[in-house]
């Protein structure tokens, strides 16, 4: 009986909850719906069906002191946007991330490099829909 009650009553390890929507809804997951890739600008349209989406940004430059900004555009313009910035002969990897709450519809999302000719960097974008 004691060894029982102990078991019982003995403190367990704490419970880590995923702040994962899916849990919540109990059907919706995040599900990605295009890859895009390139090393200039570039305008590229998507379709979600959700209410929220996620965009990531993965960057490289191939020629120091440049820049990179990504936009989401909707029916209604400019619905998210941010910059990722390199410094002198920093050539390093860095992200990016956009998550909005939104409706379902086509949106684009805009890579813009400066128009110099010779800066350019290598980009990813990945798209995830929550449906």
């Amino acid at each position: 009986m004691f060894i029982l009650t102990v078991a019982i009553l003995w403190p367990h390890a704490p419970i880590t909850v995923n702040d994962n929507d899916s849990y919540i809804s109990g059907q919706a997951t995040w599900n990605q719906i295009a890859i895009y890739n390139g090393t200039s600008d570039d305008l590229r349209p998507f379709h979600i069906q959700g209410n929220k989406m996620r965009v990531y940004i993965t960057a490289q430059p191939l020629t120091a002191d440049t820049e990179l900004k990504c936009q989401i555009y909707g029916s209604d313009g400019a619905t998210s946007s941010d910059d990722l910035t390199w410094n002198g002969d920093d050539m390093s990897v860095k992200t990016m991330s956009l998550q909005l709450k939104t409706q379902p519809g086509t949106y684009s999302v805009n890579i813009d490099v400066p128009d110099t000719p010779t800066n350019q960097v290598q980009w990813t974008v990945q798209v995830f829909d929550y449906y």
